[in-house]
């Protein structure tokens, strides 16, 4: 049986997320690919999470979103649909990485073939249309790197959006450990139920956890690497692309903050913070209409505005948002 994913919609606070279940079964050998499965094989990393009809015409601007550590693209859905109902024109695609569950036969994907691949695929799909690329947590040094390669393929990314995430230290040296690989499974869902808020994943059937904990921990670890890589060569991996750093003033991750996060400007030209006064690890899940606003007016600045793009109107926030500091730094 496939994973089933099921996608509650926010309330009107905006406090219910994403609960990704298993029914328990007995384990079962994973399916076999034969040599010539094309289709499997070389299955895409994007997946349409849907949006306006408009937006599905390749001149408006695309929405890239690589999820944290174990995650799916498909918990993105929430935010493409509250787009979709403000009638925002940009499209929103998930990245679903490879060899998550036992269910699917192609194994992980290292760093620089995931990049290549993302690369191939949205230079095809953004054509000439504005690209903004999301990166959650681990997500955002794939980003990065994905950044940097389109860029190096001239296609420009107008801007970079780091959700959750901080650059704690800027000397490689801290980033060739990873702690996570020596935890135990109880430990890292242990960990994980403390960073997102949902008992539910203790709940998980037995082979759904492990898939969960092994996903969790090879991307940490890919995540790891590649912030040592970026570091050790700054100025290769420096991209002409703005920054949105979006994080949760209660997100226990990130309680140190203000120390920390100006060293994304090693590898951005400017950086726009906005801090949330609620909402934890997983804001595009617990904060999906703040979110959309901050994409919003990320949005409205693009080079040049699309045709038939509507000027942005900051006339407050949507129904249910909540109080939001912005600010240049």
């Amino acid at each position: 049986m496939e994973p089933t994913v099921i996608l509650r919609d926010p309330s009107p606070t905006g406090e219910n997320g994403l609960l990704a279940e298993l029914p328990p079964e007995p384990p079962r050998p994973a399916p076999t690919v034969r040599a010539g499965d094309e289709a499997v094989q070389h299955r895409p990393l994007l997946v349409d999470l849907g949006g306006t009809a408009s937006a599905r015409r390749g001149t408006n601007p695309l929405l890239v979103c690589i999820p944290s550590a174990g995650g799916q693209g498909v918990s993105y859905a929430p935010l493409s649909r509250n787009l979709d109902a403000h009638d925002v024109p940009v499209r929103v695609f998930g990245v679903e990485l490879p060899g998550r569950t036992r269910a699917d036969p192609r194994p992980p994907m290292p760093l620089d073939q995931m990049v290549r691949q993302l690369a191939d695929e949205v230079a095809e799909r953004a054509a000439d249309a504005p690209v903004l690329v999301l990166g959650h947590c681990a997500g955002a040094p794939a980003a990065l790197h994905l950044t940097r390669a389109l860029e190096a393929r001239s296609v420009p990314v107008d801007r970079i959006i780091i959700l959750a995430n901080l650059l704690r230290s800027t000397d490689p040296a801290d980033h060739t450990a990873d702690d996570v690989a020596h935890l135990s499974q109880a430990d890292v869902l242990d960990r994980l139920v403390a960073r997102t808020g949902f008992a539910e994943i203790a709940r998980l059937g037995e082979q759904a956890r492990a898939d969960l904990v092994e996903a969790f921990r090879y991307d940490t670890a890919q995540a790891t690497h590649a912030l040592r890589r970026a570091l050790s060569q700054v100025a290769a991996h420096r991209v002409a692309a703005p920054a949105t750093v979006v994080l949760a003033r209660d997100d226990i991750l990130l309680d140190d903050y203000p120390a920390a996060v100006g060293n994304w400007d090693l590898f951005v030209p400017q950086r726009r913070l906005v801090v949330a006064d609620h909402g934890g690890h997983h804001l595009h899940l617990t904060r999906t209409g703040l979110l959309a606003e901050v994409i919003e007016r990320d949005l409205a600045a693009l080079r040049p505005a699309p045709d038939g793009w509507p000027a942005f109107s900051p006339a407050g926030p949507r129904s249910g948002s909540l109080p939001v500091r912005r600010r240049w730094l």
